[in-house]
């Protein structure tokens, strides 16, 4: 059924729990004036004063000429997700594409969703089309062009109450803060921050400020510059000591090494995960790749297209609309699992024991799995070693050589230009430990 009309009006037209999914993609603030943009179109095609005049009424923008302000703007947004929650069933799902760089414009409709009885789940990026539209331009340094799917799902509890908390606000953005940047492990463009704030926001039931306009997410987060917090200027890679905007700038933790001891840097995560695919399937679309990652790095993780791109140009070559895999790369893969078959068989020869890492194992080397070359099982690792270090860090390491127990040499043969994960590994064996090579 195909109708068209205004979309409260329709909604009105509906019965309760009667539709089954909601998609939707409402105006961005007052970003673009679709409704006044089309009026030589709609004129020209015969629509008369009463349809242009109720462009002017009905609208869902903020237009001060037509006096639609930010709190016009929510109210009518409120309005209708509140239909949608009506004739939505039960924990169904309402996806809004949207984009805006300015927190106050985003968390207008995450709060009208909210008080309408929706809990916002997820945030996934859409990546843009390859002509670039109007609103493109308007993004800053850093804010990703495109859109992105909030996935909104219906607990039909309409009319909630916002909870005023300048405290809980105040927290939540800062230890969410913390937690994404650790998590991504590298110093993060603002926007993207603000992707994993809100989902947060509305997990505490979307504590708010008692003055929205003066407390929004940057201004906090500068207050805390220089506690807890540094801002790198993207284009010279120098901290700003007094930065007066943070929306195109990178935010990055004061003292990182009280938090990064373990976290590899969400950019070599992402490239050893597009390696992984390419390995695994050979021939991808860029879709297939950007669905995997999707799947994997959601909300503040989310990564960029173009940076997905520069790794998919360095291991793979396109080809009639598919990445296909490098051959020099499938040699590197076969030469890595060479190299370790050689240092284990050297260490077989000096007289130590060897560990090959528990992924590598199954790899061939001479027509037989690596893990033919094992002096021991899994569960019986070296001596000095806690289980928690041998069971997440150290039964990775490529090869380990063994005497009496103890490891006197590690190695990690990389074949990719990711090498934290490997540093990260060995850094896990105990410093009265001698480690002698590191490769």
């Amino acid at each position: 059924m195909w109708i068209c009309n205004d979309a409260l009006e329709a909604l009105r037209s509906f019965p309760d729990n009667s539709v089954d999914f909601v998609f939707t993609d409402p105006t961005y603030g007052g970003s673009i004036q679709y409704g006044e943009l089309c009026y030589f179109w709609l004129v020209w095609l015969g629509y008369g004063e009463d349809y242009l005049r109720s462009i002017m009424l009905d609208e869902v923008v903020i237009n001060e000429q037509q006096g639609k302000r930010f709190n016009d703007y929510y109210r009518m947004l409120y309005t209708i997700f509140k239909e949608v929650g009506r004739v939505l069933k039960p924990n169904k799902y309402m996806i809004v594409t949207f984009h805006n760089p300015e927190f106050r414009i985003r968390n207008a409709l995450e709060r009208a969703a909210y008080i309408a009885g929706f809990d916002l789940e997820n945030i996934i990026y859409q990546p843009p089309p390859k002509i670039p539209g109007k609103k493109t331009s308007m993004q800053p340094y850093g804010s990703i062009s495109g859109d992105f799917y909030f996935r909104f799902r219906n607990a039909k509890k309409p009319d909630r109450r916002l909870n005023i908390d300048d405290t809980a606000f105040e927290r939540i953005i800062v230890q969410t803060t913390k937690h994404i940047l650790v998590e991504r492990g590298q110093p993060t463009p603002m926007p993207i921050i603000s992707n994993g704030i809100e989902p947060a926001l509305c997990q505490h039931g979307f504590p708010i400020p008692r003055d929205p306009e003066r407390r929004s997410v940057e201004t906090i987060i500068l207050d805390h510059v220089g506690r807890e917090f540094i801002v790198i200027d993207p284009k010279t890679g120098r901290v700003i000591q007094r930065p007066k905007k943070i929306l195109d700038k990178l935010i990055w933790l004061k003292e990182p090494e009280r938090y990064l001891i373990d976290r590899i840097p969400l950019d070599e995560r992402v490239e050893r995960m597009v390696v992984a695919i390419l390995l695994r399937k050979r021939k991808v679309t860029f879709t297939e790749v950007m669905s995997e990652l999707y799947t994997t790095f959601k909300n503040a993780l989310t990564p960029d297209r173009p940076s997905v791109k520069a790794i998919l140009e360095a291991y793979a070559e396109p080809r009639k609309k598919l990445w296909v895999l490098k051959r020099s790369v499938e040699m590197r893969e076969s030469e890595h699992n060479k190299i370790i078959g050689m240092l284990a068989e050297i260490g077989k020869k000096i007289g130590y024991r060897v560990w090959i890492g528990l992924r590598e194992q199954a790899a061939e080397y001479k027509g037989a799995p690596l893990r033919t070359l094992c002096d021991f099982h899994e569960g019986s690792g070296p001596t000095g070693i806690t289980d928690d270090k041998w069971n997440n860090y150290v039964r990775h390491i490529d090869v380990l050589w063994i005497d009496q127990g103890r490891i006197v040499c590690a190695f990690e043969v990389e074949n990719t230009t990711a090498i934290t994960e490997g540093i990260n590994r060995c850094s896990n064996i105990p410093t009265s430990i001698r480690l002698k090579s590191l490769l």
